[in-house]
C-alpha cells in the first residue's frame, strides 16, 4: 500500500502514539485554564513543554536519530500533562484513577518492549495477551463506548 521506503517507519509509531496521547491529555487540561481565566497557566506550561522538548531533542536525537525525536516528544508532552494535572487542581478537582493509569502504562511499556525485542508468533501472541489484559482492565470504558456506538446505530 505504501512505498518500501516506509517499511521501517513502524519503529516510530509507539512513541508517536504516546505523544498524541499525552498531547490530547494535556490539551484537555489546558481547557481548564481557559475556563478559569488563567490563560497565563496555559502559556507557561506550554513554554515549559517546548523547552523540555528542545532539551530532550538535543539529548536523544544525536544518539537515537528519528527514534530520539519521538521519545523526546512523548517525554515532553508526558511531563507537560503531569504539570497540568498538578496545576489545574487549584481550580478543578480531577478524579484520576492513578492505579489504572499506571497499570495501562505498564502494559504499553511491555508492548513496546515486546515489539522491539521479539518477532513473529511470540510478538503477536504476547501483544495479543497484553491487549486482552488492557481491555479487561478498561472494561467499563470499553463497554460504555460500545453502548454509545450501538445507540447511535439504532438511531440511524
Amino acid at each position: 500500500m505504501v512505498s518500501s521506503h516506509f517499511e521501517s517507519a513502524w519503529k516510530y509509531v509507539p512513541f508517536l502514539l504516546l505523544t498524541v496521547l499525552y498531547s490530547s491529555f494535556s490539551g484537555f487540561l489546558g481547557q481548564y485554564y481557559i475556563a478559569a481565566k488563567e490563560t497565563l497557566g496555559v502559556f507557561t506550561t506550554t513554554v515549559i513543554g517546548a523547552i523540555l522538548n528542545i532539551i530532550f531533542n538535543f539529548i536523544f536525537i544525536p544518539t537515537l536519530g528519528l527514534m530520539g525525536a519521538g521519545i523526546s516528544s512523548a517525554l515532553s508532552f508526558g511531563i507537560l500533562w503531569l504539570i497540568r494535572i498538578k496545576n489545574t487542581q487549584k481550580f478543578v478537582k480531577t478524579d484520576l484513577k492513578v492505579i489504572n493509569i499506571l497499570a495501562n502504562h505498564i502494559i504499553i511499556g511491555l508492548q513496546i518492549f515486546i515489539l522491539f525485542s521479539t518477532n513473529g508468533i511470540i510478538m503477536y501472541s504476547v501483544n495479543f495477551i497484553l491487549l486482552c489484559i488492557s481491555l479487561l482492565l478498561n472494561k467499563d470504558i470499553v463497554l460504555a463506548m460500545l453502548k454509545m456506538v450501538f445507540r447511535m446505530k439504532s438511531k440511524n
